[in-house]
């Protein structure tokens, strides 16, 4: 109910607000969890299916909140990724280094999630991530005409890719 509201308006643009109501409900989770292992651990016969329901209630709320904020970061970089491997590309790291900066600080906000939550949220970012900068280099529109350009291209990709990995190493 929580998100629905916030899809049709109700917080305004309070969106960091909403950002941190989002991880104190996420965080909420791991204790539920805890007491609900404890109170089946009472009678674990009546208590199978309860303990099941809860854990999949929780890992629904778990799961929406991780959505939900990647959805929120994705939205801020995505127009960054659009320019990405373009002609000027080889020559401007500005893309990359607002995607890097946009990432870097919605993970401040983050990284007040508690950490099963937040490293799912962590892996989310980055597959994301990973999978939206293989699209634009598939969608690519340079056409290397000269070994020493292939190399620069190479070298461009390589470099991307291990500050990358470093950068979701570091979160």
């Amino acid at each position: 109910m929580f998100h629905e509201g916030m899809q049709s308006g109700m917080f305004g643009d309070n969106e960091d607000g909403y950002v941190s109501k989002t991880i104190a409900l996420v965080n909420c989770c791991p204790p539920f969890r805890g007491f609900v292992q404890r109170c089946a651990q009472c009678d674990p016969s009546v208590s199978e299916d309860s303990l099941r329901r809860a854990n999949k209630a929780l890992d629904h709320i778990v799961q929406l909140g991780v959505r939900v904020l990647s959805e929120r970061l994705y939205l801020h970089i995505r127009p960054f990724f659009e320019r990405l491997v373009k002609r000027k590309w080889l020559s401007n790291t500005e893309p990359y280094e607002q995607i890097e900066a946009l990432i870097k600080e919605h993970f401040k906000k983050y990284h007040r999630m508690d950490s099963p939550p937040y490293q799912l949220l962590v892996a989310e970012v980055h597959r994301r991530v990973v999978m939206e900068y293989l699209r634009s280099v598939m969608r690519g529109r340079i056409i290397c005409t000269s070994m020493k350009m292939r190399k620069r291209m190479a070298g461009r990709l390589r470099d991307e890719g291990k500050q990358i990995k470093v950068l979701f190493k570091d979160l």
